[in-house]
């Protein structure tokens, strides 16, 4: 039972660490840094549209802004300005 829930969830758990991983990767090829990243992009127009509709508004912005944009990085921007 074990060897199958094994079978069954490792697939899975490498496709979610490989996706992760490319994000992070185009990150710092793309950006460099957090502040590289955070000079790139429009803060006044992030903080306004946090403050008028909300945090998960804002990132979901960035995120389709920059496609491969790391969850991470967009929610600390966003917690940030």
């Amino acid at each position: 039972m074990a060897c199958l829930v094994l079978a069954l969830t490792a697939p899975g758990a490498a496709e979610v660490y490989a996706d992760r991983r490319r994000r992070n990767d185009w990150f710092a090829s793309e950006f460099g840094t957090f502040e590289g990243f955070r000079r790139s992009v429009d803060v006044d127009a992030v903080r306004r549209l946090r403050d008028e509709d909300g945090v998960v508004a804002a990132v979901r912005s960035l995120r389709k802004r920059y496609p491969r944009l790391p969850l991470a990085e967009a929610a600390r921007l966003v917690r940030e300005v």
